[in-house]
Formats: C-alpha cells, structure tokens, sequence
C-alpha cells in the first residue's frame, strides 16, 4: 500500500479500501470506540488499542499522512489487522440511556469480581489450615465444597495460554505461580479473580545447545 506515497502524495483513508477492492478483499469500519472501552468488532489487547489511537490525519509534521494506518499488522491469538483511520470523533460526555447496559454490566462484573475474592480468600486460607494440618488438597476442596481445575504442564514461556487457562491470569501473576516448588505443595495465593494456586508436582526441563 506504500506505493506511489510521498509527501507530494499523501495517504488518504480510502486507500485501504481501494487496495482491498483490487485484491478482493473487504474493508469493516468499526462502530465508533473509544480507548478505554475498546470496539465489539476487534479483539485487541490494550496495546494496540494504544496503537490505534494514535493514529491521526492532522500531525503537523506528517505531510505523507502516514499516520492514517498502523505501520505494520495488529497479530492476535485469532486474527490478522491491517487498520486505518477513517475518522477521529471528539471526545463527549454520553448520556444514562446510552450507557445504561454497560453501567449494569460493569456493576455486575464488579460484584462478581469481589465476591470471587472473597470466596477464593476463604478458600485459600482453609487450605493453608488444612495443608499444615496434614490434610490433602484434594480432601480440603472435598469440605470446602470447591471443584479444582487440574491444568497439564506448560512453562512461564508458554504463549498460548488459553490453551491451558479459559481466562488467563497476567504475566506477573504467573510468575507468581511459578514461585511455588513441590513437594512443599505451597498454596502460592490468590488474585482478583478468585484464582488460587497449588503446585502438585514440576518438571525438569533442558537447555538446548
């Protein structure tokens, strides 16, 4: 798409449909987004949302317009972006009707939330009773009336995550994961959504020369 733009001939917002019309292909905009929130129609980690909104048709210092597109694609998990700036909305305060579902839906979550803490703060210090106690992890989710999730190995490098974690917790809650070393069986902790750590077992792994 960098073809035949220069200064002298600037981007403009329709190249990309023009080049995906030539290469049969088909160009979605976005329903208006913003930051913070993100776009239903883009699954993007907060990163690229930065990326994207960085974007811009008026820096002073970009006669080529190059800043209407993202200078290399947007790579996730699912799916491949090559995105542009079709328009830059000012920012505006929205009214109770507007947001009133995702008002209710943040509550909501946000309660969940909490109560998943306090649920798995519970659960954690029962089994630090229990574990020095001489129970089993398993005979103390057993009385605590809480299933666990046994997940296969994987290593702190593992990129897929959610092969191994329906909702993966973050890199640095992971690390903390890691800390725990059998056969202590440390309970390691818990975090905001309600996830505890207990390490059965660990694997050696090798260096490759």
């Amino acid at each position: 798409m960098s073809e035949g733009h220069d200064d002298a001939h600037p981007y403009a917002p329709s190249d990309l449909e023009k080049l995906a019309k030539a290469k049969g292909l088909i160009v979605k905009t976005t329903e208006p987004f913003d930051e913070k929130t993100g776009s239903k129609d883009l699954d993007l980690p907060l990163r690229a949302l930065h990326l994207l909104f960085s974007l811009r048709a008026d820096a002073p210092d970009d006669a080529g317009k190059t800043m209407l597109y993202v200078s290399s694609p947007l790579v996730t998990e699912k799916a491949v972006y090559i995105a542009g700036l079709q328009q830059r909305l000012p920012s505006q305060l929205q009214t109770l009707a507007a947001v009133r579902d995702q008002v209710v839906k943040d509550y909501r979550e946000s309660k969940a939330a909490a109560l998943a803490a306090e649920a798995a703060g519970k659960f954690a210090d029962a089994l630090h009773i229990g574990l020095m106690q001489g129970q089993s992890f398993d005979a103390v989710c057993a009385a605590q009336n809480v299933k666990p999730q046994s997940l296969p190995f994987f290593a702190l490098t593992t990129t897929n995550v959610r092969r191994v974690w329906t909702n993966p917790p973050s890199n640095s809650c992971r690390k903390r994961f890691f800390r725990c070393r059998p056969p202590e069986h440390e309970v390691h902790s818990y975090h905001r959504r309600g996830l505890v750590a207990y390490v059965k077992s660990g694997c050696r792994w090798m260096r490759s020369a």
